[in-house]
């Protein structure tokens, strides 16, 4: 008689089920770590990514419609009724410097026409030829902008490039020919022609300059050694009513984590620049200053995420030329 074989299959014990189970945990906390911390990475990067571009896209904005602006400029008799000598003559005007807004701006400003044709009222439609009075500057505050349904929200206190536009039937550079009035009245009213074009744009520097170099042939001092440059400066011959070759734009702007680890402050962070860009000689050795201010400005040690926009922008109308009616 043969016996029957029975096979009996080996089982898991309950030490190896709890050791499985520990170990399957580990994975799994592990692997979901992982994926927040990519997740975070991607967030900063995405975020990062963005704001840059919105930086980038002011930027090209701004220097593109720097490159059209115009004066118009000619040459006339320097008194109407006992005339001496032909001078260089223009109803418009262009101008940049540190102090164009007092206790507004932000480093520098810059205000000029241009011939873009915008306006608000439909009489004025289809004359794209129209002259414009534009300007840019940086200044630090709440979001003006914001819709009146909003206005229940907590503050957002940010640094922001504002572009200056105002409608081609509101120009007023020909009545305001002696003053900055068609600028500075416009922007004092309750409503200004102005309008955020970036966030978190930390710096703007504005540096007309010669299209040979810094010095002329001469070896006369630099176009504008304080960064300042005002055509209807009487005092300076070389530069009355005459547009400077080239414009060279400096940017410099932070990404939205690093706006908010500076905190949300109706004070405007410090960030030395107050200081900076006064002598256009030491242009290069304040950037790299306002470079360690931003790599060193920091909470919980993490550095201020920035990037620097620089171009050389021709002024396509400007008619320059040393020479001086005598």
């Amino acid at each position: 008689m043969s016996k029957s074989r029975v096979t009996q299959g080996k089982a898991f014990t309950l030490i190896e089920l709890t050791v499985a189970v520990a170990i399957l945990a580990t994975i799994m906390v592990l692997v979901a770590n992982f994926t927040q911390q990519a997740s975070k990475t991607w967030q900063s990067s995405q975020a990062k990514v963005e704001s840059f571009q919105g930086a980038r896209a002011a930027f090209e904005a701004m220097t593109r419609r720097l490159s059209q602006v115009t004066l118009n400029n000619y040459y006339g008799y320097d008194n109407d009724t006992q005339p001496t000598k032909y001078i260089r003559k223009s109803e418009l005007h262009f101008l940049c410097g540190k102090n164009l807004l007092p206790n507004r701006q932000i480093t520098h400003a810059i205000f000029f026409q241009v011939p873009l044709g915008y306006s608000d009222d439909t009489n004025y439609t289809g004359m794209g030829n129209l002259l414009n009075a534009c300007g840019y500057f940086i200044q630090y505050g709440d979001d003006g902008s914001r819709p009146s349904f909003l206005s229940n929200l907590p503050p957002r206190y940010r640094f922001r490039l504002m572009q200056f536009t105002q409608p081609t039937q509101e120009l007023s550079v020909y009545s305001n020919t002696d003053t900055t009035a068609w600028f500075t009245s416009p922007l004092a009213t309750s409503n200004p022609p102005i309008r955020q074009l970036a966030e978190n744009v930390v710096a703007l520097v504005i540096l007309p300059k010669r299209s040979t170099g810094d010095q002329s042939a001469s070896g006369k001092a630099p176009l504008s050694p304080d960064y300042e440059y005002n055509t209807r400066d009487s005092g300076n011959p070389e530069t009355y009513n005459q547009l400077p070759p080239l414009v060279e734009v400096v940017m410099v702007a932070i990404d939205e984590p690093s706006a908010l680890r500076l905190g949300n402050t109706q004070a405007a962070p410090n960030l030395g620049v107050a200081n900076l860009f006064q002598q256009s000689a030491k242009e290069y050795d304040d950037i790299s200053t306002l470079e360690t201010t931003l790599q060193g400005r920091s909470t919980d040690n993490v550095k201020l995420n920035y990037r620097i926009f620089r171009a050389d922008v021709p002024i396509r109308t400007a008619k320059w030329s040393t020479y001086e009616a005598q």
